[in-house]
């Protein structure tokens, strides 16, 4: 009875072809985003200035838009959202102060466009949360 050597089938297979983990879409070496879904691939994606700026917008935008977003997206999304807004509150109520101007109109019709739009963000992602788990925790029916 003779031993023959084990061979690796990956070793075989010839070389990896890196892909995205978000949309499984392939990429090249040199890519720090992904071109199909625009997810960052690279520690580069998060450590450049311009390229830290893109990747948190990414993952704001990917907590108020997808269908499941994870807790910890929806609370980190609570964290920087709600000073934000409580910022453009403090904005909002210096600015009725200068209300016989123009520019105190101005800001606080800027402020409470802010105000609304992260409102806005924030029920939406935590809506889709809750309905995330509301279907987890649906019994099947079938």
């Amino acid at each position: 009875m003779t031993i023959e050597p084990r061979t690796d089938a990956r070793a075989e297979a010839g070389p990896a072809i890196p892909i995205c983990a978000k949309c499984l879409g392939e990429v090249l070496p040199w890519m720090d985003f992904c071109m199909r879904c625009r997810s960052p691939l690279t520690a580069f994606a998060n450590t450049g200035p311009m390229e830290s700026a893109f990747s948190e917008g990414w993952g704001i935008g990917e907590a108020i838009v997808t269908k499941r977003p994870s807790l910890v997206s929806v609370i980190g999304l609570w964290f920087l959202l709600v000073p934000t807004m409580l910022g453009f509150g403090v904005s909002f109520a210096f600015s009725l102060r200068e209300s016989r101007t123009w520019l105190g109109a101005v800001g606080r019709l800027v402020a409470a466009g802010v105000i609304a739009c992260l409102a806005w963000a924030l029920f939406h992602a935590t809506r889709n949360y809750v309905r995330a788990r509301r279907r987890r925790s649906e019994p099947e029916v079938g």
